[in-house]
């Protein structure tokens, strides 16, 4: 039983995180490719961001293992309507597109959380199988 409870719950993270790794990419795609030149001429992209009161631009990254990781992060913080502020869709373009990865993914966060509610009411209906089968065990030792 437990082994299946922890196969479940690590599907689910992996999904999740998967999930998250595409959206996030489709969201840089579409702001690379989807803006029109005089956003970008002005830096007016989701792209360029700002860190630490300075301005970096994720194109001038050299590492594709970082802009991956800010791309799954984005995501994750709009699916789960955290939003901390730090990266956000700031043309109006990738306003759109942001409102949609946020709706998709909120209906991935119902049926994730449904998923884990199902699963910890497998796990009740199993302790309390437990339990009823330890009664009747106390009972039949006390016959």
């Amino acid at each position: 039983m437990w082994v299946r409870t922890v196969y479940k719950v690590m599907t689910m993270v992996v999904i999740t995180l998967i999930l998250s790794y595409f959206g996030g990419c489709l969201f840089y795609i579409f702001s690379q490719y989807g803006n029109s030149a005089e956003d970008i001429a002005r830096n007016n992209t989701f792209i360029t961001i700002k860190t630490n009161k300075r301005w970096i631009s994720l194109e001038e990254e050299t590492h594709t293992t970082t802009k991956a990781i800010t791309m799954t992060y984005f995501m994750l913080t709009t699916m789960t309507a955290i939003g901390y502020g730090d990266l956000m869709p700031i043309s109006d373009n990738e306003k759109i597109v942001g409102i949609i990865l946020f709706l998709l993914g909120h209906v991935f966060v119902i049926y994730v959380l449904s998923t884990f509610r199902s699963i910890l009411d497998d796990i009740e209906k199993i302790s309390a199988f437990n339990m009823k089968r330890k009664s009747m065990e106390a009972d039949e030792i006390a016959l």
